[in-house]
């Protein structure tokens, strides 16, 4: 089950990245809760709108990520509009090779001055 997991978490990461929403959404399950810095999200088609119409993130990384069984926790950052350096903490469960829950918190900072 943890590398079911692990390959639907990276797969769903990596479709949001690449912009391939049509990926994204197949990863979420139909009610999909999302929890962000405290802002609750519900459904995957609303999940996906917003990740298709929002500023896209740049230069998003993967720093570390834990897998076991049916539970994933991701340490990501990028570069948000404006510059501003963001980094996420995310915490995930996959259900029958659906996301069906998301916890993350993030935190942002000026961009570096040269």
């Amino acid at each position: 089950m943890t590398e079911q997991t692990k390959n639907r978490v990276l797969t769903c990461f990596n479709a949001w990245q690449g912009g391939d929403f049509n990926l994204f959404r197949t990863c979420l399950d139909e009610n999909i809760t999302i929890d962000l810095n405290g802002q609750t999200i519900i459904g995957a088609d609303t999940m996906t709108r917003l990740s298709e119409t929002g500023d896209p993130w740049t230069h998003v990384h993967l720093i570390d990520s834990v897998y076991h069984q049916d539970k994933a926790a991701l340490l990501y950052e990028g570069i948000k509009p404006g510059g501003f350096i963001a980094r996420v903490g995310e915490f995930v469960t996959v259900h029958h090779d659906k996301i069906i829950r998301s916890v993350a918190s993030y935190t942002t900072r000026p961009p570096h001055k040269k």
